[in-house]
């Protein structure tokens, strides 16, 4: 991941010691940087549900050339996201990510976000962000996969200490098989793949990515 000056944890206000230490660890154990190397290296990108922005950061460690933006319902969130990337290329959106319109763009990622939608609105999301996109363009999911039965338990544990709702609302849950995602992204006309889960993270997240051909 780029250490330029400018980007990560250490732009964000200060708003106590576990907060930052919270965004420090994510930063290095979240993987990002990994992410956003899948995504195009030009054009926009929408980070839909980008909680505290880390990801968002990373994608704008990517170089100027990417347009960032960043959407998310929480104030708080939003406000922090805003003050820590003032000079970068992240425009911050304070919006629900299961209703917003998109511009057109050339990818959509929901990282860490799906599994706190219901199945319905897990379907609803990832529509809305299929008809954003332009000829070509990517979306990139990062969510549990239900068939990891292991490691999901440690991840209900994760998801269940979670301190705030990552979405206004009633609290919901919905796990899929990473293989009923790629389902679901063929069922549109893309060509979808699962790729391998972590070798080293305890949790179930995979990453399923898709391209209009």
């Amino acid at each position: 991941m780029s250490r330029r000056r400018g980007v990560g944890p250490s732009q964000y206000p200060a708003d106590g010691l576990f907060a930052r230490l919270r965004r420090r660890w994510r930063w290095h154990a979240g993987g990002y940087g990994r992410l956003a190397q899948l995504l195009p290296s030009e054009g926009r990108i929408v980070d839909l549900g980008a909680g505290w922005g880390l990801f968002a950061h990373a994608l704008a460690a990517g170089g100027e050339a990417r347009r960032v933006l960043a959407v998310e319902a929480d104030p708080r969130r939003v406000a922090a996201l805003r003050a820590s990337a003032a000079e970068l290329p992240i425009a911050v959106l304070e919006d629900d990510p299961r209703t917003v319109s998109l511009p057109p763009t050339d990818a959509v990622a929901l990282v860490d976000v799906l599994q706190h939608l219901d199945e319905e609105q897990q379907a609803d999301v990832v529509h809305r962000a299929l008809r954003a996109l332009l000829p070509g363009g990517m979306i990139l999911l990062r969510t549990p996969d239900a068939t990891a039965t292991f490691r999901m338990v440690w991840t209900r544990l994760r998801e269940a200490m979670m301190p705030r709702k990552r979405l206004p609302g009633p609290r919901a849950r919905a796990y899929r098989a990473s293989e009923a995602w790629v389902e679901l992204l063929e069922g549109y006309g893309l060509k979808a793949r699962a790729l391998p889960p972590s070798s080293l993270s305890p949790w179930a997240d995979r990453v399923v990515v898709g391209t209009w051909t």
